[in-house]
């Protein structure tokens, strides 16, 4: 069966830092790939508990293990702390899951063949780490992952969204964000009805269809959750920047297209009619890598978030199971097919 793994993977000033590791019901035996998944949110809200069941579908029919990471949020982290993060949990998991594997399945992985065969994954702003992944591994020593898979994600905040002061909906004052500006260090929270719960699957990653998500506890009008506000606010302030500073890579500046061929294929999802993250900022991306880097699949007249909650035969999965199939390329041979 398929099984979950919590473990604390580092404590910082205090405050653990968890990780969840799906192991699947059988281990491929074609690579050592997992996958490292990083939450949507803005940077700034939910946990690793907010992960689609389409995405660990996907990674149960693969046998591939599957890491989802919580990560330090803004305003208290900043990107250098996002940055430490994603090195601290994948340093964890070249340690853990070599064990982890040896303990289920009796079969024996190295920290250095999961790192050469590592995917990172993330949805929406939890894509930046993917893309600093990219970016910066290289250049800091570290093994690059194999490949990206970005859901309609943020590759750089380095675009006229975060410094020309866009409004979302109507414009926004401190006091409805100072609480959430003073707070400790967060790591976010996610409502109980978006959770995932690995019951909702059978063990060969087919929907179990007794399964009855928990129905939510919000009153109408009510929002006990609105961490995610900042989003708004930080993007209407142009604060985005200078959180994120100094390890932003902007595109359409030829940063990204002087980086070695070695660096890892992305394969980008994004919806055309996305408000809340602009398909041109992906666009930016696919155009500055070309198509041997990099592949963009538009997903015609959705919004954000358009996979929540969706099980992987779902008819508006279509472009999703075709990314996925790129990453089967490039976790199979290295490189798109021609």
């Amino acid at each position: 069966m398929t099984t979950l793994q919590s473990h604390i993977y580092k404590v910082s000033k205090g405050l653990s830092i968890y990780l969840d590791i799906y192991l699947p019901t059988t281990l491929t035996t074609t690579s050592k790939s997992s996958l490292l998944y990083f939450h949507a949110g803005g940077l700034v809200s939910y946990n690793r508990k907010r992960i689609y069941p389409h995405i660990v579908q996907a990674c149960v029919m693969r046998g591939w293990p599957l890491v989802s990471v919580d990560y330090r949020l803004l305003p208290q982290a900043k990107g250098a702390d996002l940055w430490q993060d994603y090195v601290d949990a994948r340093e964890f998991v070249l340690n853990e899951l070599p064990r982890s594997v040896k303990e289920k399945y009796n079969v024996e992985w190295n920290g250095e063949d999961i790192a050469k065969d590592l995917v990172v994954v993330g949805a929406s702003a939890g894509s930046y780490i993917p893309f600093m992944a990219a970016a910066h591994s290289k250049s800091l020593d570290l093994q690059p992952p194999k490949a990206v898979l970005s859901y309609y994600g943020i590759p750089t905040f380095s675009h006229p969204l975060f410094n020309k002061s866009h409004v979302f909906l109507e414009p926004m004052v401190e006091s409805q964000v100072a609480h959430f500006l003073s707070e400790d260090m967060q790591l976010g929270e996610t409502e109980p009805h978006a959770i995932f719960d690995l019951s909702c699957l059978n063990d060969d990653g087919s929907p179990n269809p007794t399964y009855e998500r928990p129905k939510t506890s919000q009153v109408e009008g009510e929002e006990p959750f609105s961490r995610g506000i900042l989003y708004d606010y930080f993007t209407e302030k142009n604060l985005y920047p200078s959180l994120i500073a100094p390890l932003d890579e902007p595109f359409r500046d030829g940063s990204w297209s002087k980086k070695e061929i070695t660096h890892p294929k992305i394969i980008m999802i994004h919806g055309d009619a996305d408000v809340d993250v602009p398909i041109e900022l992906q666009q930016a991306a696919a155009d500055e890598l070309g198509p041997e880097r990099a592949r963009l699949l538009v997903v015609p007249g959705v919004e954000h978030n358009f996979d929540e909650g969706l099980y992987w035969d779902d008819g508006r999965l279509v472009k999703i199971r075709e990314a996925w199939g790129l990453l089967d390329q490039v976790v199979e041979r290295g490189e798109f097919d021609a």
